[in-house]
């Protein structure tokens, strides 16, 4: 049983952390960060 919460407890937490990260720079020139993609965001940057 401890093992099976374990394991599940795990995989839910690798799996929040695979998320895309967005970055895009706006009008105004400030840099902004997100899991979604805005208008002329470049691509998920990779996980360090």
């Amino acid at each position: 049983m401890r093992l099976t919460i374990l394991v599940s407890t795990l995989l839910l937490a690798a799996n929040a952390t695979a998320a895309d990260i967005y970055q895009w720079t706006d009008a105004q020139g400030r840099v902004h960060f997100g899991d979604r993609p805005q208008s002329g965001a470049a691509s998920p940057r990779p996980q360090a």
